[in-house]
């Protein structure tokens, strides 16, 4: 994909704006290295089910990393940190699906929240005890799905279904 259409699209998901985001279009890793250069990090993590190559890119000064998943060279995922914060969410339709946790969040539950016709798998953590509003502490872009029945365990494996002994 050209760099410069290629970074158009990310924009919106840098800039936090995600009522504007229209999800990850189909990209290889070599598309974001000629956008953003090298990553600055590389690693091996699990996503989902499956074991992923986990690669940062500094957007430039002042902006978000933007943190590409991949497997075989095809990236799936994408992720901002730092979050945005949860006024992101403004503009945003409903819901497709609110999942069950996917990571651990100290004193929060943490529940996943799909933006399937967008593409968006965000991280909505609401602190025990606490009664101010959800913050939003992870936020990942995906292409976009048809349904919630679509979300398959290549990108997505609740906390609860993990072997604890």
């Amino acid at each position: 994909m050209n760099p410069g259409d290629l970074g158009g699209r990310l924009e919106s998901l840098l800039a936090g704006d995600l009522a504007a985001w229209q999800g990850l279009p189909d990209i290889v890793v070599h598309d974001l290295e000629a956008l953003f250069g090298d990553p600055v990090e590389s690693s091996s993590v699990r996503v989902g089910a499956y074991s992923a190559q986990r690669l940062e890119f500094r957007a430039g000064k002042g902006r978000r990393t933007l943190v590409a998943f991949a497997r075989d060279e095809r990236v799936f995922m994408v992720e901002v940190l730092p979050p945005p914060d949860r006024n992101a969410l403004a503009g945003l339709p409903e819901p497709t699906a609110v999942l069950p946790q996917e990571i651990a969040v100290e004193g929060a539950y943490a529940h996943e929240v799909l933006h399937a016709e967008r593409g968006l798998l965000l991280t909505m953590a609401q602190r025990f005890e606490e009664p101010e509003p959800r913050s939003l502490v992870r936020c990942r872009g995906i292409r976009p799905l048809v349904d919630r029945r679509a979300l398959g365990p290549e990108l997505y494996m609740p906390l609860e279904t993990d072997v604890k002994w």
